[in-house]
């Protein structure tokens, strides 16, 4: 679990500081647990959540423009998510309050990747960062390839994300087992064939294949895989999800 921090005391009261939101070292004032807004979630029957809009707006681009700006969603303190999974909304407001996520799958990543979505959706790049983060934790305890969530993954994201090149150096270093195979070829799209073959062919790859193992694994530097502002990297110590 990543260890916390206010921010500066020298900001003024009653702004939010947005500045390096992704370092996870970062937490949002006390003066921001101000105003309480409704998000509601899906389209038959929504699902309302309540939350204080300047916590959630220190962590999302998306929900600081929907609930700061000009449109009639501001002005009602109601920000909808019709196409979004209630599910996922309530574990994303969790962990905006604990910045813990617990889980709910055994034996694959769904939850993992759908939460990195999410974040990317709507601009939150350290919930981004921590799904990439819990993804190589749960890469190191089931030692079992994302093959089952590469189209899931190529339908919601974009090239080159985070991601993407995770979950290709997942399976290209560590997964040899579940290389694409004729009988679930459906689930590989053709972009994620090609940054598969990219991987494999590059050189740098060939030179360190044989180091391939999970101490390997253990002490690969993830920031290569974050989402970060200009100028922001991860601290080097050593992290503990």
């Amino acid at each position: 679990m990543y260890l916390f921090r206010r921010l500066s005391t020298n900001s003024q009261p009653g702004k939010c500081d947005y500045l390096h939101r992704e370092v996870p070292l970062l937490t949002p004032r006390s003066d921001l647990y101000n105003t309480i807004i409704e998000i509601k979630v899906g389209t038959f029957m929504p699902k309302s959540f309540f939350v204080h809009k300047g916590v959630v707006c220190f962590y999302s681009g998306y929900f600081r423009t929907a609930a700061n700006g000009s449109f009639a969603e501001a002005a009602a303190g109601v920000i909808n998510l019709p196409t979004e999974d209630p599910a996922i909304v309530e574990r994303f407001i969790t962990w905006v309050y604990s910045r813990r996520f617990d889980d709910p799958d055994e034996g694959h990543y769904t939850t993992i990747c759908k939460m990195w979505a999410f974040g990317d959706r709507r601009q939150i790049s350290l919930l981004m960062n921590t799904m990439v983060d819990v993804f190589r934790a749960k890469y190191l305890r089931i030692w079992l390839a994302p093959s089952d969530q590469i189209s899931f993954i190529y339908e919601n994201t974009a090239p080159d994300v985070g991601l993407r090149r995770l979950a290709m150096h997942l399976i290209s270093h560590y997964g040899a087992g579940t290389m694409p195979k004729d009988e679930n070829k459906a689930q590989w799209p053709l972009d994620a064939l090609w940054d598969l073959s990219k991987v494999l062919w590059d050189s740098d790859f060939q030179r360190k294949k044989a180091a391939a193992t999970k101490a390997e694994l253990a002490t690969l530097d993830l920031c290569q895989f974050h989402s970060h502002e200009e100028g922001v990297q991860c601290p080097k110590a050593k992290e503990t999800l």
